[in-house]
């Protein structure tokens, strides 16, 4: 519903709801689907504290975005160049937030490939496989 009410605002000022052909980056609702995918990621952790980073460390981000599509918007509707003021994406398909997100969801997805590989014949105890700053031990991935 955030994505609905937010898209109506700004097709209001008018911002569109779907980029222009051949044009890369998000809208406000393909951002919004974007980090709710995201978010889904939570799953993969067995307990509640490396669930509240992932969601702590999303939250971060989301806020990121949200500074960033206000100053490119504000940025946009002050020009005063008339054909200089295209608006389109709201945000870069690359920007820092976007990336943040990607890398994260990058090492769950090693992970789960990692354990996906790993001999039925596991030794017995925990098993932890660190990736960065991603500790994920095998029951925490999803298969």
């Amino acid at each position: 519903m955030l994505a609905e009410f937010g898209e109506c605002l700004l097709k209001a000022i008018g911002v569109p709801s779907t980029l222009p052909p051949g044009q890369s980056g998000f809208t406000w609702r393909s951002w919004w689907t974007f980090y709710a995918r995201h978010l889904e990621y939570v799953g993969c952790f067995p307990d509640r504290e490396r669930q509240l980073d992932w969601l702590d460390a999303a939250h971060e981000q989301a806020i990121a975005s949200l500074r960033l599509m206000s100053s490119l918007l504000r940025a946009l509707i002050t020009c005063t160049e008339s054909r200089d003021r295209q608006l389109g994406a709201l945000l870069p398909y690359d920007c820092h937030p976007a990336e943040v997100l990607r890398e994260k969801q990058a090492g769950v997805e090693e992970c789960q490939q990692f354990f996906q590989r790993w001999p039925s014949e596991a030794p017995s105890g925990e098993v932890r496989l660190e990736l960065g700053a991603l500790d994920i031990s095998t029951h925490a991935c999803v298969r």
